[in-house]
């Protein structure tokens, strides 16, 4: 599984604000020459954030390492961990599972670093009987669990005409599944209707839930586990768009994809649909149900063909599908992603190319273990214009701005 990433800006040291208006006034003192302008200094620190599951040959989250056993390289360079936060710096705090402390999102205050898990019904992108399919397994895993959650969960529901919060954040099981047997699922029009324009559209309403998702999210300290049940966005093939239509939706997927790392969300993809007969199981599923093939280039994974799959390994998560077994799939999101390190380096490249995708690799000592975490990032998130759809008008309920 690749590799992932994430950035953010810190603000420059109270010294250097007091230097740069000390120079601006003395800059503005009157000359017997002349009055040059006012002298500005900006000092910008780049802050590479990376929430790392390691696994052992098994599969099992390994939780014991210290710092010495992690090296992290960007576009092959070796870089200087600043920081190391290991599994134990994210716990709930003490008690919270036979006494829960999250009623709701004002409460999640008192959970420190501790992730929290955020559920969605993806009824965008999903066929009926899959979305179906999705809200029993959905119901046999959280029959499972105990009453208290370990974890605070937020339920989210993506259809055509928006997202839907069904349960605010939570750690009772039973209210959880009082509101998925309470919620009446949206039927896909959009999806049964097909056509390029229809994907795109698709495609930028998907990209909008999971921006939104990013932005509401940022005030929590830890990490975000996205588990998406259901099909994701579909496949669209970028060599048919126009060159300008194709700059644009890449843009935008670079300033989501980038939000979403600035509030630590990572996507789980959970495909509903089953076992497909004679398909790969590469983790993005077709209108027809199937599993299909995952375009990334050596760059960027955003180049040539954009399918969900993509976001999901882009972020540091994983990829369930072709699998009739989706409560366990459900579960393994939630157990990857509830045991993880937090390293944290300043890159040596302080260029802010926003064309050029950077790389991250990070290797363990022991060659046994495996890291799964974000690949890369864009180094900046310059805002871009919507993708035109060949309509005059834009869904407001999903926003990308």
């Amino acid at each position: 599984m690749p590799s992932r990433y994430h950035r953010l800006r810190s603000q420059v040291p109270c010294s250097l604000l007091l230097l740069s208006l000390a120079l601006g006034a003395a800059a503005q003192s009157p000359s017997p020459v002349e009055n040059p302008p006012p002298l500005t200094l900006h000092v910008t620190t780049h802050l590479v954030v990376l929430d790392i599951v390691v696994l052992d040959k098994s599969g099992h989250p390994v939780s014991n390492l210290d710092r010495s056993q992690f090296s992290i390289t960007e576009d092959k360079t070796p870089q200087t961990i600043r920081s190391f936060d290991p599994p134990l710096g994210h716990r709930m705090p003490a008690g919270s599972a036979e006494h829960p402390v999250v009623h709701g999102t004002a409460d999640l205050a008192k959970i420190g670093n501790a992730p929290v898990n955020i559920l969605v019904f993806d009824e965008l992108n999903t066929k009926w009987d899959g979305t179906a399919y999705a809200r029993q397994q959905m119901e046999k895993f959280l029959k499972a669990q105990p009453e208290v959650l370990t974890v605070p969960t937020l339920l989210v529901a993506a259809g055509d005409d928006g997202f839907k919060v069904l349960h605010d954040y939570t750690q009772s099981r039973t209210e959880l599944l009082d509101a998925i047997r309470t919620h009446f699922p949206q039927f896909p029009w959009q999806m049964m209707r097909g056509g390029s324009t229809i994907n795109i559209e698709r495609l930028e309403q998907t990209l909008g839930t999971l921006s939104q998702i990013a932005e509401s999210s940022r005030g929590t300290p830890g990490r975000k586990n996205v588990i998406w049940v259901g099909s994701g966005y579909p496949t669209i093939d970028t060599t048919t768009l126009q060159f300008d239509d194709e700059n644009k939706l890449l843009a935008i997927i670079q300033r989501v994809t980038n939000r979403m790392l600035a509030a630590r969300v990572t996507l789980y993809m959970v495909e509903p649909n089953g076992v497909a007969t004679g398909s790969t199981d590469t983790g993005a599923g077709g209108d027809d149900g199937s599993a299909v093939d995952t375009g990334v280039a050596a760059l960027s994974p955003y180049m040539g063909s954009l399918d969900f799959a993509t976001f999901a390994t882009a972020t540091g998560g994983e990829i369930f599908a072709n699998r009739n077994d989706v409560n366990v799939a459900i579960g393994q999101s939630i157990t990857d992603g509830g045991v993880y390190y937090t390293l944290s380096y300043v890159p040596t490249n302080s260029s802010d190319d926003a064309q050029k995708y950077r790389k991250i690799r990070v290797k363990l000592k022991d060659p046994s273990l495996h890291a799964v975490t974000r690949d890369g990032y864009f180094p900046s998130t310059e805002p871009v214009d919507a993708v035109p759809t060949g309509k005059e008008s834009r869904r407001t309920n999903y926003s990308l701005t």
